[in-house]
């Protein structure tokens, strides 16, 4: 366990294994959300030029690529307040890299909603890039930002398909507005 002015940390290495349908990963045992960002569900489905593809199963697959190719070490932030059961907080690394921002980076998560941390640049690059899911101009809804573990309801992906339905419908009928009823 480290002490640091900023924070209590605990280090923990080991074979880093996903848990896809939980949206988090296992480390000796420890199940691990990785700080200031969120890898989009497991069953989410992304729209581009092409037609819809099955953006959260890629997302994981990629994930547990990368999991696979060396030991994960994550630096775990102590929350006197935890309880077990409940995901602990990290910034992870596998072969040198920090894990978190590999994700944001390639388009395989998002900056978790409301979050202040630097991941928010890297996300710009991936949008930049049409990196993973970003390819084709995708747009996430806000719910897919949501901390799963604040409102564990929000994640329903019928739910998100269907209000982004409502928001791109919307987008539509607006367009077609003439300039001055737009005001």
């Amino acid at each position: 366990m480290l002490i640091w002015a900023n924070g209590i940390y605990a280090d923990l290495s080991g074979k880093g294994e996903i848990l896809p349908e939980a949206g988090f990963i296992r480390v000796q045992g420890r199940v691990i959300s990785l700080q200031g960002i969120r890898v989009i569900g497991y069953k989410a489905l992304c729209k581009d030029k092409k037609g819809e593809w099955a953006c959260g199963k890629t997302a994981w697959e990629v994930f547990g690529g990368k999991l696979a190719t060396a030991p994960t070490h994550c630096m775990i932030f102590v929350n006197l307040s935890w309880t077990e059961g409940t995901p602990e907080n990290a910034s992870c690394w596998v072969n040198g890299e920090n894990l978190n921002s590999w994700l944001v980076r390639r388009g395989w998560a998002l900056v978790k909603k409301g979050s202040e941390n630097h991941f928010h640049g890297q996300e710009r690059l991936a949008i930049n890039d049409q990196a993973g899911l970003w390819r084709g101009g995708f747009i996430p809804p806000d719910e897919w930002r949501v901390d799963k573990l604040m409102n564990p309801d929000s994640c329903g992906v019928c739910t998100l398909r269907h209000q982004s339905f409502q928001r791109n419908r919307n987008s539509l009928k607006e367009m077609d507005k003439p300039e001055k009823s737009r005001d």
